[in-house]
C-alpha cells in the first residue's frame, strides 16, 4: 500500500508530467505559464529539502521556479526576474528552509528569504551545477564553464578555482557522511576527491555513457561508498566508492531521487519527458534490489 510520502512524491511528479503532456496535446492554444516570466513549460528538475521533505522546489528550462511547502499538494511560483535565462540547477541548504541557490545560464544566484530578494553572487559563461556542503552551508561548489570547478567557503562571495578537468563536467556530489569526499561526473568518467576537492583521481568509466554521459549522481547519506549514477538512461549502483558499478534492472529512465531521510527509498521516472510522456514511476525500498510501480 502506498505510503503518505509515496502519495506526495507521486502527486508532485504527476503535476510536472501533466503540465508537459497537456502543453503538447493542446496545440491550438498557447500554453499558459502559471509561474514567473520565462515562457517555458518544460520542467527539468525538482529538489527535496534535505531535512524537511515537505519542501520541494522545481524549475523549468526558462527561468520559472516553483516551490511547495506541503509535499507537492500545492505549488506557488517564485519570482526571479531572470527573463528567459535557463536554470540548470537548484541547491537547498540543509540548515535553512528559506534559502535557495540557483545555477543559471551566466549567473549564480542566492536568496535568503525564498523569493523576496536575490543576489547575483557570481557570473560566468555557464553555471550548470550548484552544490552545497551537506554539513556546512557556507561551502559551495560550482562549475563556471564546461570543465572548471570552483569552491567558495562564504556562500559564493569569493571563489577559488580548484580543478580544470579534461572532459566536460556534468554533475558534482558531496558525501553527506564525509564531506571531504566529492564525486564529479563527466561525459565519460567518474572522478573522486577525498580532500574536499584539492586533488582528484578517476575511479570509473561506465560502459553506457554514450552521448549523454553520466548526468546524475547521488551518494548515500550515511555511507560514502554507496552511490548511484545515471548513465545512458541506466541506473548503476556502487558499493565501493565508485571503483566498480553494477547495473540495476532500471533502464530508459529520465530521473531518479533518493529519499534524504531513508536512503533505501529511491524513486525513478521511466521515459523521456521531452519526446514522450513519462510511462511509469517506480520505487524501491531496499536500495535498488527490487522495484515496483507506484
Amino acid at each position: 500500500m502506498p505510503t503518505f510520502l509515496d502519495k506526495k512524491m507521486k502527486c508532485f511528479i504527476k503535476i510536472i508530467v501533466l503540465v508537459f503532456v497537456f502543453s503538447n496535446l493542446v496545440l491550438s492554444q498557447t500554453p499558459r505559464l502559471i509561474g514567473p516570466p520565462g515562457g517555458s513549460v518544460f520542467y527539468n528538475q525538482f529538489v527535496i529539502h534535505p531535512q524537511n521533505t515537505n519542501i520541494i522546489v522545481t524549475t523549468t528550462w526558462s527561468a520559472a521556479v516553483f516551490r511547495s511547502s506541503d509535499g507537492g499538494n500545492s505549488i506557488v511560483p517564485i519570482e526571479t526576474n531572470l527573463g528567459s535565462r535557463q536554470i540548470s540547477s537548484i541547491a537547498l541548504p540543509f540548515d535553512k528552509e528559506n534559502e535557495i541557490f540557483l545555477g543559471v545560464s551566466g549567473y549564480y544566484l542566492f536568496s535568503s528569504d525564498v523569493e523576496n530578494s536575490w543576489q547575483i553572487i557570481s557570473k560566468g559563461p555557464y553555471i550548470p551545477d550548484v552544490v552545497i556542503n551537506p554539513k556546512n552551508s557556507n561551502a559551495v561548489f560550482i562549475k563556471n564553464d564546461n570543465k572548471t570547478l570552483w569552491r567558495s567557503y562564504d556562500k559564493g562571495f569569493s571563489w577559488t578555482q580548484i580543478r580544470t578537468f579534461e572532459q566536460l563536467l556534468n554533475r558534482i556530489a558531496i558525501s553527506p557522511a564525509d564531506t571531504s569526499i566529492i564525486y564529479a561526473a563527466s561525459d565519460f568518467s567518474l572522478f573522486k576527491s577525498t580532500d574536499s576537492g584539492d586533488n582528484w583521481f578517476k575511479v570509473y568509466a561506465p560502459p553506457d555513457t554514450n552521448y549523454f554521459g553520466v548526468d546524475q549522481i547521488e551518494v548515500n547519506p550515511v555511507n560514502s561508498n554507496l552511490l548511484f549514477i545515471k548513465a545512458g538512461g541506466n541506473l548503476y549502483k556502487s558499493l565501493d566508492g565508485g571503483i566498480s558499478f553494477s547495473k540495476t534492472t532500471i533502464y530508459d529512465m529520465s530521473f531518479f531521487a533518493v529519499n534524504p531521510i531513508d536512503p533505501n527509498i529511491i524513486y525513478v521516472t521511466i521515459g523521456d519527458p521531452f519526446f514522450a510522456p513519462i510511462s511509469d514511476i517506480r520505487k524501491t525500498t531496499d536500495g535498488g534490489s527490487t522495484w515496483f510501480s507506484i
